[in-house]
């Protein structure tokens, strides 16, 4: 360990009771000239911070991650659009619905059976559909949703709707609608 001179034995520049900030300076710039060893404390300077790197252009790999992202974007933007499309018939079959339920009570016997069959034709085979009637129909509907909406009182009730005289109460029929709506709404279109 090398002992600390006295104040009055260290050279100039490191005496606290030296001159003002200018003549520190002149001090410095003096010993920095005066030292010609390289690996002199004197001639250390401050670190230099290199300056944070610039943003543009971006490395390689963001432009890969770009890239993924517009083809993942493309293909889900082209699947929400092809999804919309197939899922043209439901929206057509629930707005009809909708004016069968607003439309007078009479006509509720003729065009309810007609939106479920015509509904169905869209997505399943003529051939499996066409011939299907009473119990073996309301089973289909049921078969191809999971929720099976009619299986009580609204298969009951479009069971018998062909064969009602006269009209039924809008409260009798709820179910009816409700059982249809959930049809049309969750059927499984894949399933032939």
């Amino acid at each position: 360990i090398h002992p600390v001179p006295a104040p009055e034995h260290r050279p100039p520049y490191l005496r606290a009771d030296s001159g003002t900030a200018g003549a520190s300076r002149a001090t410095a710039q003096a010993l920095r000239t005066m030292s010609a060893d390289p690996a002199s404390l004197v001639n250390l300077n401050d670190i230099i911070v290199p300056p944070a790197p610039s943003w543009w252009p971006p490395a390689a790999g963001w432009y890969l991650l770009a890239g993924v992202t517009l083809v993942l974007a493309s293909w889900l933007a082209y699947r929400g659009w092809k999804r919309y499309r197939n899922n043209r018939y439901r929206r057509e079959a629930l707005s009809e619905l909708a004016q069968i339920e607003a439309g007078p009570e009479e006509e509720v016997a003729a065009r309810l059976p007609s939106l479920l069959k015509r509904t169905a034709l869209q997505v399943y085979p003529r051939a499996q559909i066409a011939s299907l009637s009473g119990e073996a129909w309301i089973a289909f509907l049921n078969r191809q949703c999971a929720a099976d909406p009619f299986a009580g009182k609204a298969g009951q009730l479009l069971g018998g709707l062909a064969y009602r005289s006269g009209s039924s109460p809008r409260d009798e029929l709820q179910p009816l609608f409700a059982g249809v709506r959930t049809w049309i709404e969750q059927h499984e279109a894949d399933a032939c």
